[in-house]
C-alpha cells in the first residue's frame, strides 16, 4: 500500500504540470506579446487554475472521460469553419440587401441521458464540436428523451449537417 501513494503523487504532479503548461500556452496564445510583468501574472493564474483542476479531480468532482475516437470528429472542423464563415458572410451581405435568412431547430438523437463521466464528456464535446462553426449551436440537451437540440442557421439540405459521426 505505501508504494501506491508515491505513484499517485507523481501522477497528480504530472497532471498539474501538464494542466499548467496547457493553460499557460493558451493564455500566451490569447494575449500575444505581453510584457514580462504580465507573463508572471499569466503563469500564476495558470498555476492557480491547474491547482483547482487537480483539487476537483481529487475530490471526484471532475467527471470527464471521453472516448479517444470522439476527437476524430474534430479533424474536419478547420475546413468547415472556413466554409461556414464564408457562407455566413454571404448571408450577412444578403441580409444587408434586404434578403431573408432562415434557420431551423434540429433534435438529434444521442446517448446523453446518463450522468456518468462518459456522458458528461459527450455533452461537452458535442457542444464544442457543433458550436465551433458559426452556423450551428447546441441549444439544450433533453436527457429524458436522449436528444440534443441544435439550431442551424441557413440549412444546406433537408437533413442535419453536423460533424457528429462518432459522438
Amino acid at each position: 500500500m505505501p508504494r501506491r501513494q508515491p505513484r499517485l503523487g507523481r501522477r497528480r504532479a504530472a497532471g498539474a504540470a501538464a494542466a499548467w503548461f496547457l493553460l499557460f500556452c493558451l493564455w500566451l496564445w490569447l494575449v500575444d506579446g505581453a510584457p514580462p510583468e504580465e507573463l508572471w501574472t499569466g503563469a500564476v493564474a495558470a498555476a492557480l487554475a491547474a491547482a483547482a483542476t487537480v483539487a476537483a479531480a481529487d475530490a471526484g468532482r471532475l467527471r470527464f472521460r471521453p472516448a479517444p475516437a470522439w476527437f476524430l470528429d474534430a479533424v474536419g472542423l478547420p475546413p468547415r469553419l472556413i466554409t461556414d464563415t464564408w457562407a455566413l458572410l454571404g448571408l450577412l451581405a444578403g441580409r444587408v440587401r434586404g434578403g431573408a435568412v432562415g434557420g431551423r431547430y434540429l433534435a438529434v438523437s444521442r446517448p446523453v441521458r446518463a450522468i456518468d463521466a462518459r456522458t458528461c464528456a459527450r455533452r461537452v464535446l458535442l457542444t464544442l464540436v457543433v458550436g465551433f462553426t458559426p452556423r450551428t449551436l447546441v441549444v439544450d440537451f433533453d436527457r429524458e428523451e436522449g436528444l440534443v437540440l441544435v439550431h442551424e442557421l441557413a440549412p444546406r439540405g433537408p437533413g442535419p449537417d453536423l460533424p457528429l459521426r462518432r459522438l
